[in-house]
C-alpha cells in the first residue's frame, strides 16, 4: 500500500515539495495508481525456476567480508521473485516532459497532451499512460527517440541501441538487504566515454516524503540543466525541491541555504543511490549515496558492498548487500511492511551522464506477501 496522501507545497515555514511550472500538482489518485500497479505486478515479476548461470562465468569477484559473503551464500535466488525491467534510451528527455505545454513551458512537440493531463490532471504516473492505458512496449520508446533527432541530441551515436533488459531479486534478513541486478551489457556508444568501467548498474530509491520520485521514479532528478543535456550548465542530478526557483529548463544554481538543504535531508527528502561499476578484469566497485541538490557519492564508504560480479556472455550477474537498517546521512532504513518508490539505470560500453537506459518509476516492497513492481522477501 502507499503512503497517505500528502497535501502539495510543504508544512509551514518548510520549503514546497514539488515545483512544477509556478504551480502546485494535484494530489495523487491514489486508487487508479494502485490498480495500475496490480496489473503491471502481474506481468511484472515471478519466481525463477533456473539456477543462476555460474558455470560458464568469464570472471567473478568474491567480497573479502567473509560475513557477509557466509550469509549471501546461504541465499536460494531460485525462490525469490525476479522483477522484469526493460529499460529504454531516452536521448535528451527530462523532467521537463511532465510540464504542461499549454503554458509554453512543454516538452517538445511528440509528447502527447493527453499524457501530461493524466498526469498533471488525472494523479496518473509516468508508468500509467506508457505501461497501461496506450499499451506501447518499452522497447518501442527508445526507438521511437532514436529515430527523432529533436530527442536524440548531437553528441550521440544514432546507431546506439535503443533498449536493454533487466532481471531485479530482492530478500532480506534480520541484518541486511541483498539486491541481485542482472543485464544485458551489450549497446552503447561506438566510443567508451570512460575507462572507469565497462558496464555500470545505477539504483534509486525513496520513500513518500519525495512526491517526484514517487510519481516519475529516478526521472525527478533529470533536467535539462544537467552536463549534456540542451541547456547544459555542468551540473549533477538533483531534486526540485533543492531549488528556490525551478524554470523548464531546469533550477540551475538556485540552490536553498544550507539549512534549509540539512532540514531536507534529515525529513527524508532525498534519493537514496547506489552505483556498481564492473568490467572484465576488473575489481567492481561500489558507490552509495544520495541524490538532493546535487549527486552526493563516496566508493570508500563501504555501505554498499558487492559480494559477487560475474560476466557470463552477454549478462552481467551482480549481487551487493548494505545493512536493513542502514540510518546515515543519505540512507533509507528498509522496513518490512513499506513501500518504496525507485528507478534503475544502466550505463553499457563505457558510457556516461545521460547515455544510458532507464526505466520508468516503480513501486518496491519489503516483506511477504510480495507485492509491487519489485518484491524484496523475507529469507
Amino acid at each position: 500500500m502507499r503512503g497517505p496522501a500528502r497535501t502539495l507545497g510543504g508544512e509551514s515555514g518548510r520549503p514546497a515539495r514539488f515545483f512544477h511550472s509556478g504551480r502546485d500538482m494535484s494530489v495523487l489518485n491514489e486508487q487508479a495508481n494502485r490498480s495500475a500497479r496490480d496489473m503491471r505486478t502481474a506481468t511484472r515479476w515471478s519466481v525463477i525456476g533456473t539456477a543462476v548461470r555460474g558455470s560458464v562465468a568469464a570472471s567473478v569477484f568474491l567480497a573479502t567480508a567473509a560475513g557477509v559473503a557466509a550469509q549471501t551464500a546461504a541465499t536460494d535466488w531460485d525462490n525469490v521473485p525476479k522483477s522484469e525491467f526493460t529499460l529504454f534510451y531516452p536521448g535528451e528527455v527530462s523532467f521537463r516532459w511532465t510540464l504542461d505545454p499549454a503554458d509554453g513551458s512543454g516538452p517538445p512537440a511528440g509528447h502527447p497532451s493527453r499524457a501530461v493531463e493524466r498526469f498533471r490532471d488525472g494523479g496518473r504516473n509516468c508508468a500509467y499512460c506508457h505501461e497501461i492505458a496506450d499499451d506501447i512496449p518499452a522497447a518501442d520508446w527508445g526507438a521511437e527517440i532514436v529515430r527523432d533527432d529533436d530527442y536524440l541530441g548531437a553528441a550521440i551515436d544514432s546507431n546506439m541501441r535503443h533498449y536493454t533488459d533487466l532481471e531485479v531479486q530482492g530478500t532480506y534478513d534480520d541484518e541486511r538487504v541483498y539486491l541481485r541486478f542482472s543485464w544485458d551489457a551489450t549497446g552503447g556508444p561506438q566510443e567508451p566515454e570512460t575507462d572507469e568501467y565497462d558496464s555500470a548498474v545505477a539504483f534509486f530509491f525513496a520513500t513518500a516524503d519525495v512526491l517526484e520520485a514517487q510519481r516519475t521514479g529516478c526521472w525527478a532528478t533529470c533536467h535539462d540543466d544537467l552536463t549534456g543535456m540542451p541547456a547544459d550548465r555542468g551540473l549533477t542530478m538533483y531534486l526540485p525541491g533543492s531549488r528556490t526557483a525551478m524554470e523548464p529548463s531546469g533550477g540551475g544554481k538556485n540552490y536553498r541555504s544550507e539549512s534549509e538543504l540539512a532540514q531536507l535531508l534529515d525529513d527524508g527528502y532525498f534519493m537514496e543511490y547506489w552505483r556498481i561499476h564492473v568490467g572484465e578484469g576488473m575489481e567492481p566497485a561500489a558507490g552509495h549515496g544520495y541524490v538532493l541538490e546535487k549527486r552526493n557519492m563516496d566508493f570508500t564508504s563501504g555501505t554498499l558492498e558487492v559480494l559477487s560480479a560475474e560476466r557470463d556472455g552477454d549478462r552481467w550477474v551482480v549481487e551487493v548487500s548494505r545493512r536493513l537498517d542502514e540510518s546515515g546521512p543519505g540512507s533509507i532504513p528498509l522496513a518490512p511492511g513499506e513501500t518504496y518508490y525507485g528507478g534503475i539505470a544502466v550505463h553499457n560500453g563505457g558510457s556516461e551522464g545521460r547515455h544510458h537506459y532507464v526505466s520508468m518509476d516503480f513501486d518496491i516492497s519489503v516483506g511477504h506477501p510480495p507485492r509491487g513492481d519489485l518484491a524484496i522477501v523475507e529469507r
